[in-house]
């Protein structure tokens, strides 16, 4: 899958004629684009905001501890019980 459907340029292109109504030739290459590639653009956009709700709801949408995350956790979780029990001895002694 793919990080993005416009490049920067393009973006840049499309907000400059959206705020100050500046368009050139690439710029209505663009509105070309974006019209003939609507629907599946957005029956992209809805499957993906489906995941989404869905990856939310199972409380998925963070992620999964990978093996290394949990080891990371079960070593920090021991470090500061550790660090309790020593500050506990030393309010006794």
């Amino acid at each position: 899958m793919r990080a993005y459907i416009l490049t920067d340029s393009d973006r840049e292109r499309l907000l400059r004629w959206l705020l100050e109504d500046i368009e050139d030739q690439h710029t209505r290459n663009l509105f070309t684009q974006i019209r003939k590639n609507i629907t599946p653009l957005r029956q992209d956009l809805q499957l993906i905001l489906a995941v989404i709700k869905k990856l939310r709801q199972e409380k998925r949408w963070t992620g999964r501890l990978s093996r290394r995350d949990e080891l990371t956790r079960a070593l920090n979780t021991a470090d500061q019980k550790l660090k309790t029990i020593r500050k506990r001895k030393r309010q006794i002694n």
